[in-house]
């Protein structure tokens, strides 16, 4: 019975609201941008909150970090445990920053 009140309701012969607007913007000459292009072409991010994201280094580029600061100490194990184990230790470790760190942290002893 709910249903029927409903259906009742709804007139079948209205647009939807997305139908609507694609309307609007054909009658006023309202082009819209293509998702991931900015006006003069270039890539934009698809999301403006992107730029903020945290971007981490991958696994042979940390192990490359970690071998900078501690030559010899890690080189019995691969690229891949010892970014594992670092981040284990210190889940910020690897993540990339616009500037140069005010301090290594210590990642002694991670075996």
């Amino acid at each position: 019975m709910s249903e029927e009140e409903c259906a009742g309701e709804i007139d079948p012969k209205q647009k939807s609201l997305h139908e609507q607007l694609i309307q609007y913007r054909k009658a006023h000459g309202i082009v819209q941008e293509a998702k991931g292009r900015t006006t003069d072409g270039a890539s934009a991010p698809h999301d403006h909150w992107d730029k903020y994201a945290v971007k981490r280094l991958n696994s042979k580029e940390c192990a490359a970090k970690v071998r900078t600061f501690y030559p010899g100490a890690y080189d019995d194990l691969d690229d891949a445990t010892l970014t594992r184990k670092v981040l284990a230790k210190c889940p910020t470790y690897c993540d990339v920053t616009s500037s140069t760190p005010d301090f290594i942290p210590a990642i002694k002893d991670i075996r």
